[in-house]
């Protein structure tokens, strides 16, 4: 990648296509958790659905892009100018520590083809560290840059609603961002190694 790419903003694609972010964001701990489990908080910066306190349990997560940042969808992405939901399974819960979930990768996607979502939250002083794993068992590059470009804009919302900041227009951040993933050549994006266990 190229040194720009390095930038700890940015996501991490390992081999096997496991994409890692990382954000420092400003504590208690339990307030970043209630923004990670509380649909009424995710909702803005991710979506809305409250996430159940027991593993196996469906739940339902709805996304409303134009309510992040007032931002309307451009006509690539028009199906979003309305909220879009889907179901996901909670797989674990470690409260207020760790969350994972299921992440549908479309109707073609074979049970053992499906994403999971983990966010792990440490405390760092008075700062909280997030840590967002997805793990995508169908390594393509369309798939990867799509996720790359969705979590780094999200992201970047919750950044600036944990900091009390109006919002960043969720659009023009994302094709700004998609774009920089998009110049990354095939033989750099998954050049990681895998992280130790």
């Amino acid at each position: 990648m190229t040194d720009k790419s390095q930038n700890t903003d940015y996501g991490k694609v390992y081999e096997n296509g496991m994409l890692v972010f990382e954000r420092l964001l400003p504590g208690p701990l339990e307030k970043v958790w209630a923004y990670i489990v509380d649909g009424d908080k995710r909702a803005r910066w991710f979506s809305s659905g409250n996430i159940p306190s027991q593993a196996g349990q469906y739940f339902t997560m709805t996304f409303n892009h134009t309510q992040l940042s007032g931002e309307v969808a451009p006509e690539r992405f028009s199906v979003m100018r309305e909220p879009v939901s889907f179901d996901v399974k909670l797989l674990s819960i470690d409260a207020p520590h760790q969350v994972s979930f299921t992440w549908p990768e479309g109707d073609e996607a074979s049970e053992d083809e499906i994403a999971t979502v983990t966010i792990t939250l440490t405390p760092q002083d008075d700062k909280v560290l997030l840590r967002l794993t997805q793990t995508n068992p169908r390594i393509r590059r369309d798939l990867i840059i799509d996720y790359l470009g969705g979590w780094h804009s999200h992201l970047g919302i919750f950044e600036d609603v944990a900091n009390n900041r109006p919002p960043r227009p969720f659009w023009t951040t994302h094709a700004a961002i998609e774009a920089h993933y998009q110049q990354i050549p095939d033989d750099k994006l998954l050049s990681l190694p895998l992280p130790p266990a």
